[in-house]
């Protein structure tokens, strides 16, 4: 039987359903069991049912009592006919998911048992209560052990056991849905547990935004040509999710290009959508530091009658709370924070809303120089964070970076940093976020008024070889080459603030020597007067404005002089304006692209040799040379949603140059493909993917995302 001829028979039979337990025998109950066959008919027509007016009927009416003529299916949409209309008053829909869910396993309905218990993990998580639910589905498995659980509810029993903290337990159970032969046979339920694994697993215990960005972009793209209500609603909420991911992790510019793609695929409801685009839009504009384009997106959801208390949270306050520090607004930020407590208060949320408004309206305190205020939402978020199952280590590290900025400890925020970036959260050079909104924190002795001191400029190029030029004339090779005071040079360039401990620099440089403490200091002294003397009118004590090579108790300090300029401070500065100046001006766009390019085409240090010291300062300047390419071109696809231009060869050139410097980072290669096939370059396309293939076999063993395969060779075919 098709799927439109079984959901033609499953109407008929809900309708008998509900006009009571006598008429729903007979021909009613052949069609629910004629329907079981398909999980996905029976999510399109409960849902369908519940939200039409059909459903605003049933939810008025009391709630049904299963006997052994009722089928739980009616108990089931009376059920999600009252969550549709939820308006955050107490309610029992928990108990009522169970007795469905429960009466469906009896009877061995498998495709109603796996929609029932999706809505009821999905409706325990929301209101924060995975633990109890976690011990009854426990309960459930060992009930009704055959026959095998369907994919959709061992992925649903596994987000429950993840989000009560038993993730031990849930490893297997998300190994055992991704591998059943349901999602292997069923690209629909393949994206749902897809979806779920990247929303609860990726995203929150894992602590992986950067790889649940990938996943839920998969997902979408493989519902891309769906045309029933549930795929859409998935593929929306991929949509959703993965803006958010990648705001998180410091890449707003593409939320904002998942969110125009999202817009342009059909929606059943866009009324009931748009708001909740646009909240996430709002949040990306906000970190991207445009603070207009954000107001207009938050009016936009404040027009709309839909309740977004998670929304709110989650995205909106947290907005809002942005833009009030960015200008500065103390008494609106306050407000801002005030109206979030409230909110939380009102209602039950998530783990995570509860920590996200907080973790931004910190860091928005900070940039509004309200630094107590900060200190003080810091301590409560540690708490939050405290009595949160499972843990939330990418919420844990961003804190890591909060709590050593407001500490002033340069040491601590520089392993903070490193910490976000095994989570795929990248801060920007000169940044203490990764939004680059508030810029790294400045040793309070320094902050006095900056006037010239050396009388002399230096400019030092580290992006392309090493090459110190002083007042226009460039130093020779000779002078730093395969010297100790390069590398002293190059870590403290690198550092956060300027500075290294002392104790690190000696390991580095005298690597295998056991040297006590006063011949470690007396060397790196030695290394240091060197330095000093190699870039002239430096000093080696602090004074303001001045160029400071400094050799404190424990650390060395850098402080470069006020007309002093790095390759990397270039480009850093570069990439803060490139795409905001006018995003929709093409030439001016154009050439921005192209004084990044100048930038990063050369190799990090080239022609150094340091050890350990310089290859992990190569890596470093090579993720922010791709990362640089990457925030420009994600602009470009924003602004090309509206402009429709196509990639030129400057774009196309940035593309090669990050996956260049980034060979294996795949969204990097898959920016590549696409710009050059858009561009018509089906051929420079198609080599740029297969290079990227074999090197991925090469260097792990591994093929490409099935993914990218799949878009490589629609390009190829539609040349």
């Amino acid at each position: 039987m098709s799927t439109s001829s079984q959901t033609t028979h499953a109407d008929h039979a809900l309708l008998q359903l509900l006009a009571g337990p006598e008429a729903a025998s007979g021909d009613g109950d052949a069609a629910l069991g004629a329907l079981d066959a398909d999980h996905r008919a029976v999510e399109m027509v409960v849902a369908r049912v519940a939200a039409d007016a059909v459903g605003a009927a049933l939810a008025s009416e009391p709630r049904p009592v299963l006997t052994g003529t009722v089928h739980p299916a009616r108990l089931l949409l009376h059920a999600m006919s009252r969550q549709y209309r939820y308006d955050g008053t107490p309610t029992d829909l928990a108990a009522d998911y169970l007795e469905a869910l429960d009466g469906c396993l009896a009877r061995g309905a498998v495709a109603w048992s796996a929609v029932a218990a999706t809505t009821w993990t999905m409706w325990l998580c929301h209101q924060g209560e995975a633990a109890s639910g976690w011990a009854v589905a426990q309960a459930l498995l060992t009930r009704y052990p055959k026959p095998e659980p369907p994919a959709l509810l061992l992925a649903s029993f596994a987000a429950l056991a993840e989000r009560s903290g038993a993730v031990e337990l849930a490893a297997p159970m998300w190994e055992a849905a991704r591998l059943h032969h349901d999602t292997v046979q069923s690209a629909r339920t393949r994206w749902f547990v897809e979806f779920e694994y990247a929303r609860v697993h990726l995203l929150q215990s894992a602590g992986a935004p950067g790889r649940a960005a990938v996943l839920l972009d998969r997902v979408q793209v493989g519902l891309q040509d769906a045309t029933d209500s549930p795929a859409r609603l998935l593929r929306f909420n991929a949509c959703l999710e993965q803006a958010f991911a990648l705001t998180f992790v410091g890449r707003p510019d593409a939320a904002l290009a998942s969110t125009e793609r999202c817009r342009a695929w059909p929606r059943d409801d866009e009324a009931e959508f748009e708001p909740w685009l646009r909240g996430v839009e709002a949040l990306a504009h906000a970190a991207a530091g445009r603070p207009d384009d954000a107001e207009r997106a938050l009016e936009d959801v404040d027009a709309a009658a839909t309740d977004t208390t998670t929304l709110e949270l989650g995205a909106m306050l947290p907005a809002r709370a942005l833009i009030d520090g960015g200008r500065g607004d103390v008494v609106a930020l306050r407000s801002t924070l005030a109206a979030a407590r409230i909110r939380e208060h009102e209602r039950v949320v998530d783990a995570e809303q509860r920590v996200i408004w907080r973790l931004i309206g910190a860091w928005a305190l900070i940039r509004a120089d309200r630094r107590s205020a900060a200190v003080d939402l810091v301590a409560e978020l540690e708490g939050v964070l405290r009595s949160t199952t499972p843990p939330l280590p990418a919420y844990e590290a961003q804190v890591a970076l909060l709590r050593t900025a407001l500490d002033d400890d340069p040491a601590g925020h520089r392993r903070a940093i490193e910490r976000c970036a095994e989570h795929g959260i990248t801060v920007p050079p000169g940044a203490a976020d990764p939004w680059g909104l508030v810029p790294m924190v400045v040793p309070r002795t320094l902050t006095a008024a900056v006037t010239r001191v050396s009388g002399l400029d230096v400019r030092i190029d580290i992006l392309d070889g090493l090459r110190i030029s002083i007042d226009g004339a460039e130093a020779s090779d000779e002078m730093w080459q395969r010297r100790r005071k390069s590398q002293v040079l190059l870590a403290l360039l690198l550092a956060f603030d300027g500075r290294v401990s002392r104790d690190e620099l000696v390991d580095t440089l005298w690597a295998g020597e056991a040297l006590d403490a006063a011949t470690g200091q007396s060397r790196l002294s030695t290394v240091l007067s060197s330095l000093r003397r190699a870039l002239p009118g430096t000093s080696a004590s602090l004074t303001a404005g001045a160029r400071v090579v400094k050799l404190h108790t424990t650390q060395v300090e850098l402080q470069l002089a006020s007309g002093d300029v790095t390759d990397r401070a270039l480009l850093r500065d570069l990439v803060s304006v490139v795409g905001t100046e006018d995003r929709h001006d093409a030439a001016a766009f154009e050439r921005r692209a192209s004084e990044l390019v100048r930038l990063v085409r050369g190799e990090p240090l080239r022609g150094l040799d340091g050890g350990p010291l310089l290859s992990r300062a190569r890596e470093l300047l090579r993720r922010d040379m791709a990362g640089a390419c990457a925030a420009v071109l994600d602009r470009w696809l924003v602004a090309s949603a509206v402009t429709r231009h196509e990639p030129t060869a400057v774009l196309i050139e940035l593309a090669t140059h990050a996956t260049r410097l980034q060979p294996l980072d795949e969204q990097l290669a898959v920016l590549e493909v696409e710009l050059s096939a858009r561009a018509g370059r089906i051929g420079t396309a198609s080599r740029a993917f297969h290079r990227y293939r074999e090197l991925l076999d090469d260097e792990l063993g591994l093929p490409p995302s099935a993914d990218f395969v799949r878009r490589h060779a629609a390009l190829v075919a539609d040349a």
